[in-house]
């Protein structure tokens, strides 16, 4: 319950719509970088009518098996490919360790 608490305050203090931008910011800034490096998306990313930090992607040549072995964070494997999804606390120096990973 005391943590439930803090993390109700941590979330009220930085205020929501702070949290929904930085979210949406950095899965744009790791669809960017993974279409960069051959990468195929598949989840929609215009923000007029998609927000969500899923990132589904996969690579031609490549597994999804063999993309999240290459993986240093948690992901999953849904739809055609696999699927990350950045939160508000992660950085930009992690989402390009996370691409570095996957392009080594």
């Amino acid at each position: 319950i005391t943590a439930l608490g803090a993390s109700i305050n941590f979330i009220l203090e930085t205020g929501v719509q702070n949290i929904q931008n930085e979210v949406l910011r950095l899965a744009k800034l790791l669809r960017s970088n993974l279409e960069e490096n051959g990468f195929t998306v598949h989840s929609p990313y215009t923000l007029e009518t998609h927000h969500s930090s899923i990132v589904n992607f996969t690579k031609s040549g490549l597994s999804n098996a063999e993309i999240i072995n290459r993986l240093p964070c948690l992901c999953a494997q849904r739809g055609p490919g696999v699927r990350l999804s950045a939160h508000a606390f992660n950085t930009d120096e992690e989402i390009a360790h996370v691409v570095s990973c996957l392009t080594r």
